[in-house]
């Protein structure tokens, strides 16, 4: 918690082979990056998914890409507000849809304990309201 300046880059990726047999197999791949100094914390990470279309498992377009970005800031190694953007954008049928969140971390024992609780609003296209989720973990580890 806290800390000097640092900075990481990391690349993944997963692939189904479609071992069941049921054609449903895809392949996933992210990059995401953090930048985290004296308490302050940005992450940022950019993604994509293809999905397999009929029987064979080389046939997979891509479906859909996404990215989020996540702010915040360790007050007194105690509380940490959090503030995050993300988005999914499916690639021929489906609308995009964004996710603004608000949340606050209260480490009571660092990492061992602490309270995580966040609300999200997700948005979608026309004049439907957004969608509304309150979230809220409490972590214990021995």
């Amino acid at each position: 918690m806290g800390g000097p300046l640092r900075f990481g880059v990391a690349a993944a990726a997963l692939v189904d082979f479609d071992g069941d047999g049921e054609h449903s197999s895809f392949t996933s791949g992210a990059v995401d990056f953090m930048l985290k100094a004296h308490g302050l914390s940005l992450t940022s990470a950019f993604y994509l998914i293809a999905r397999q279309r009929g029987p064979q498992w080389a046939r997979q377009p891509l479906s859909a890409v996404g990215h989020h970005t996540q702010l915040s800031y360790l007050i007194r190694r105690r509380v940490e507000p959090v503030a995050r953007y993300a988005m999914l954008v499916p690639v021929g049928d489906g609308a995009p849809q964004h996710d603004l969140t608000g949340g606050l971390n209260v480490y009571v024992h660092g990492h061992s304990l602490k309270l995580q609780t966040a609300v999200s609003a997700r948005f979608h296209e026309g004049p439907r309201s957004p969608d509304l989720l309150l979230q809220s973990q409490l972590t214990l580890a021995l």
